[in-house]
């Protein structure tokens, strides 16, 4: 729970002394250490915890580990003292209104994955799971499904994915990995099965003309305030919406290089083309995934490049089709909307055109 700074002085004015009839003295000591080190020498252990918990808005996790003790040992000093603590989501959400913040979990998001991809057996058991993945036909209808507008800003998608760009293109520098990556490919193009399995995806990636008028995605470009975020759509702001209110760290609109095979080349007419994706997003178990928008108008050669990318970056592909909206929606949308940090979710009523004030500029 988030406490007003005008409220906080209800919370304090509390004692050690029964800090040590509870906790070892090895406790006592690192958090003796912590408080010369962090604290207010005015104030008691208890006080400091609790107001650095909720002016550095660190989780009581992140805390514990900087105070040299355990979750469960801080969360029974909050609880003991009937003290309010943040969950890890109130937590992210404060720290993503902080640019400089922002700015160092990109760059920690860049270096994980980079150290992620240098981990052979990572690579290993990371392939092992793609392939059975796209042995199941479902999941293979369901990432052949995705089809999104590119974005137009250039300015804009230079800023957010130059970094994260330069850390993946770097594995293509590699003489070594370029190599292997060729032979593997040439050896998937040569098995009939997956030609065919990748010709079914890309007709199935193809949307049925008869769909459009349904699936039409309102594009109402623009800043959002709540999410500080240059969005194309509403289903884009309403998706970030999504990760902020669960906390989770993402990057939005990165482009990806792509090698054009063999296969290809007529249709990209380059041995090289790119792709942007809509959010790479680390989940609450640390792991990278890929999501994507679907829209009834696509790149004519999308279906090709998502192929290309799962298959070169090996991420996790997830596909926000008009489907799944509508289902996130029902989910997050009241939850979103009575949220304190986001101005709501939008929807064909209720927009960054028709209410600009409350999209575009959030002040709670």
């Amino acid at each position: 729970m988030i406490i007003k700074k005008e409220n906080l002085i209800e919370y304090l004015l509390n004692s050690d002394s029964s800090l040590e009839d509870n906790f070892s003295d090895k406790t006592l000591e690192n958090l003796s250490e912590w408080h010369g080190k962090y604290g207010d020498p005015s104030l008691s252990i208890v006080d400091n915890l609790f107001l650095y918990h909720q002016d550095s808005n660190k989780s009581i996790n992140l805390l514990a580990n900087e105070a040299k003790t355990s979750h469960p040992t801080l969360t029974k000093i909050f609880r003991q003292y009937n003290l309010p603590n943040k969950t890890n989501a109130e937590a992210t959400r404060e720290n993503w209104k902080d640019e400089e913040f922002r700015k160092r979990n990109a760059e920690g998001l860049r270096e994980m994955l980079n150290d992620r991809w240098k981990d052979e057996e990572f690579r290993r058991k990371h392939s092992e799971r793609t392939k059975e993945l796209w042995e199941n036909e479902e999941f293979r209808k369901r990432n052949a499904e995705a089809v999104k507008k590119n974005w137009k800003d250039e300015e804009f998608r230079k800023r957010h994915s130059e970094g994260l760009r330069e850390m993946l293109n770097d594995r293509w520098k590699d003489e070594e990995f370029r190599r292997k990556h060729s032979e593997r490919t040439k050896e998937l193009w040569e098995n009939e099965e997956f030609r065919k399995r990748q010709a079914e995806a890309t007709r199935d990636a193809r949307l049925n003309p008869n769909n459009l008028s349904r699936y039409r995605l309102p594009t109402f470009q623009g800043y959002r305030g709540d999410i500080q975020l240059e969005t194309q759509s509403m289903w884009e702001a309403n998706i970030a919406r999504i990760f902020h209110y669960l906390g989770r760290e993402y990057l939005p609109h990165q482009r990806f290089d792509l090698d054009v095979p063999e296969k290809y080349r007529a249709i990209f007419n380059s041995d090289k083309t790119s792709l942007q994706i809509d959010f790479i997003v680390k989940n609450k178990r640390g792991r990278i995934h890929a999501y994507e928008i679907r829209t009834n108008k696509e790149d004519k050669n999308k279906a090709e490049k998502l192929e290309l990318f799962v298959e070169q970056y090996q991420l996790p592909l997830k596909l926000v089709t008009p489907e799944k909206y509508y289902r996130l929606a029902s989910y997050f949308g009241d939850k979103i909307n009575s949220s304190e940090n986001l101005a709501g979710w939008e929807t064909s009523e209720d927009n960054l055109r028709t209410n600009p004030t409350k999209y575009s500029n959030l002040s709670k």
